[in-house]
């Protein structure tokens, strides 16, 4: 049933606009090609692996080039990509419970619940990192769980490689979870767990390799650690709530009873869930800006709708029980009521899985221009230079912005665009990110939509296209 939902629920987007959506998805798509056309290049300085895009993210985009391998289209790998992501969120929140309860039914309801929150479908837009991320987090506290229960070398081996992983694929994800299991070491000294001094020596094993790799990266590159984006104790920033508001109410209020329903309990598992809800919580609280959603949409609301509504189902149980000593109770109430349950959640989430705004892409003349000097000279063509210079190009409809700077850049390549005007160009001057070109022996390039043409500019150049393409005579 999950996986039936989660391809109805994530595909339903391409059905409405077959196109990768979101806003970094253009970035994305630039690396992709990159890689594409320089494999080592991209993978093997250091620099690349400590900045922005590949930097920071060497495994989600190393996984991302051998989806394309197979796939053999970039556009399409980035459509397939949330799907894939949520399948494996689905399994992975499915394994994550059955460690911890060791209940198939709450484990089984988790998994169908947690890909239908909106908070994991705003991940599947275009947060592709923050999503494998949350999914090899969750992967890691699995074995956390396991090696709490059973010490063993394969337990500590594969909880260090995963959480090691954790930091290779996106930092900020990795700084969330290690202040969630420093805070759950502490509530565990709180709440008297037995075992204590062994599981804190488990979470130094397999944290410390990556906590010393963390340290260094950050000490060489510390803005990686971008501190500007918040406003420290100035909330509430202003719609900082908007995600949740897109959330179906049928999850979040047995998410909420579940929350109750956890902390009634006193076990490793529930200790885990409370503490990743209060980091999570404390985090929105004390940064002022609008991307805190970024920490709540890691809130486990599937987990804690599941928790909610087993509950439920159990007491009603227990009332029909005494009540009425209804044989086949329990095929209505732990079969018909969680299933019917689940595809309220799904009709109730479904209209949300597709949203105008997250298209962030040019509009369509715009996009056959770039698409024209693509097809003709290829990916980051140093033979050619295209002028990007206060684009008139608008975005599609209802979305907030044409983005069309990166969507040029991943298509046509940084290194075949000149961000100036013309005459700055033709003297030798350094456009906007302080780059100098040759341009003997080149084709200089201007497209309507990505360069506000003038009279100057019309009197120097020749119509090569009716899509508005001009070369420099």
């Amino acid at each position: 049933m999950s996986l039936v939902l989660i391809l109805i629920l994530y595909s339903y987007r391409y059905f409405v606009y077959p196109i990768p959506q979101g806003w970094d998805t253009a970035w994305y798509l630039e690396s992709l090609r990159s890689i594409n056309m320089d494999f080592f290049g991209a993978f093997s300085s250091l620099d690349s692996i400590l900045g922005f895009p590949v930097k920071t993210r060497p495994l989600y985009f190393l996984l991302l080039y051998s989806v394309n391998l197979v796939i053999g289209c970039e556009e399409v790998t980035l459509m397939v990509i949330p799907i894939i992501f949520a399948i494996l969120y689905a399994f992975a929140t499915y394994e994550f419970v059955l460690v911890g309860t060791n209940d198939k039914l709450v484990a089984g309801l988790a998994m169908v619940l947690a890909p239908l929150s909106y908070f994991t479908v705003r991940m599947s837009f275009d947060l592709y990192n923050n999503f494998l991320g949350l999914i090899i987090a969750l992967l890691f506290l699995t074995v956390l769980m396991k090696a709490m229960k059973n010490v063993n070398k394969r337990n500590l081996l594969l909880g260090c490689i995963l959480f090691f992983a954790l930091l290779l694929i996106h930092v900020w994800t990795w700084m969330i979870f290690l202040a969630i299991l420093a805070s759950f070491v502490f509530i565990q000294v709180l709440r008297r767990r037995k075992n204590f001094q062994k599981n804190l020596y488990t979470i130094t094993i397999v944290t410390l390799p990556s906590v010393i790799m963390g340290l260094i990266i950050i000490s060489m590159r510390p803005t990686i650690i971008h501190l500007s984006w918040f406003n420290f104790f100035s909330f509430p920033a202003a719609n900082w709530y908007w995600v949740s508001m897109k959330t179906s109410p049928f999850l979040l209020i047995p998410a909420i009873y579940g929350l109750y329903v956890v902390f009634t309990k006193n076990t490793h598992f529930t200790n885990l869930i409370i503490v990743w809800v209060v980091v999570l919580s404390l985090l929105v609280f004390v940064t002022g800006n609008v991307d805190s959603y970024r920490f709540y949409i890691l809130y486990p609301v599937g987990i804690l709708a599941a928790f909610g509504a087993y509950d439920i189902i159990g007491r009603a149980d227990v009332f029909l029980h005494k009540g009425f000593m209804w044989k086949r109770r329990g095929v209505l109430l732990y079969v018909f009521v969680p299933v019917l349950f689940c595809l309220l959640v799904f009709s109730s989430t479904l209209p949300e899985s597709f949203d105008w705004v997250y298209l962030n892409r040019p509009n369509g003349l715009a996009m056959m221009q770039v698409y024209w000097i693509y097809w003709v000279y290829g990916y980051n063509n140093r033979n050619i230079i295209v002028l990007f210079n206060d684009p008139p190009a608008k975005p599609l409809r209802y979305s907030w912005t044409s983005n069309i700077e990166f969507f040029s850049r991943a298509y046509i390549g940084f290194d075949s665009m000149y961000f100036g005007n013309l005459t700055s160009l033709l003297k030798g001057r350094p456009d906007s990110f302080g780059r100098t070109f040759d341009i003997s022996n080149k084709t200089i390039i201007l497209a309507s939509e990505l360069y506000l043409l003038t009279p100057l500019e019309l009197s120097m150049t020749k119509e090569v296209s009716w899509l508005g393409i001009y070369f420099v005579i």
